[in-house]
């Protein structure tokens, strides 16, 4: 086994209860609509900081920022190819959808 490689099945095998845990509580708490509203925006808010804090641990990494310049046009290129992607696939599924459904 490698080094670490337990504590790191550990990790994983923690987050997968806590995801459970949590799919169990929401689908208990469902019928509380007051709940869903405080819950939509915990999770904005939670997405915005977990951004953040990405973003400032990229910021601080000297490597990364070095190197900036070449695999930042590599991760724009990537990106735009799966907006693309995406856009092309939303298009394709509307037009079968049209011809051979009902809307």
């Amino acid at each position: 086994m490698i080094p670490g490689q337990a504590k790191m099945h550990k990790l994983m095998f923690n987050i997968l209860i806590a995801l459970i845990i949590s799919v169990a509580a929401g689908y208990c708490l469902r019928r509380f609509d007051k709940l869903r509203g405080v819950l939509a925006i915990s999770t904005t808010i939670t997405v915005l900081v977990l951004l953040f804090v990405f973003g400032t641990s990229l910021g601080s990494n000297d490597t990364i920022i070095s190197n900036l310049h070449r695999d930042g046009v590599k991760a724009v290129v990537i990106a735009l190819a799966g907006v693309g992607g995406s856009i092309a696939a939303t298009l394709i599924y509307r037009r079968i959808q049209g011809k051979g459904g009902a809307r």
